[in-house]
């Protein structure tokens, strides 16, 4: 760790800590969105492969609404995560979607049908992570 002799020099050693922190924040903020993307798509239901290939990720937009993917021969494989989370920042705003018009009933159930949530138990997973995450952000000491 350098000394620091004046103003200057403290506002820059400071600067320098606030962007290894953005950094940081930015890489925790892509593993949840990442690990949220695998989960909800490991516990979507396979049945014909429409639901489980329909989830979708917006990073700073909004969900565009439309077109359903056809999982033809890969209904039984796991979709790839799209490239945008690669472009979430600290304070980007991560969305995931799902255009299949049944997906809230596959998450909550019916009368008729038993739910198989997947959003739910994603989401109280990743708060756990999270919050391991950003205490281990709290401790680290950066040398600047």
């Amino acid at each position: 760790m350098r000394k620091v002799t004046n103003e200057d020099e403290f506002r820059a050693a400071m600067n320098e800590c606030a962007a290894l922190a953005k950094r940081d924040a930015s890489i925790i903020i892509r593993k949840l969105a990442l690990d949220a993307y695998g989960s909800v798509v490991q516990l979507t239901a396979k049945d014909y492969g429409y639901a489980r290939n329909n989830w979708g990720v917006a990073v700073d937009s909004p969900a565009p609404d439309g077109s359903l993917t056809d999982p033809g021969k890969n209904k039984y494989e796991d979709p790839k995560p799209p490239p945008l989370i690669k472009k979430a920042k600290y304070n980007s705003k991560i969305i995931l979607f799902n255009n299949t018009a049944y997906i809230k009933f596959l998450e909550e159930g019916t009368p008729d049908m038993e739910a198989q949530p997947m959003v739910k138990p994603t989401q109280q997973k990743l708060y756990k992570q999270a919050e391991e995450l950003y205490k281990a952000l709290n401790k680290k000491k950066y040398d600047i």
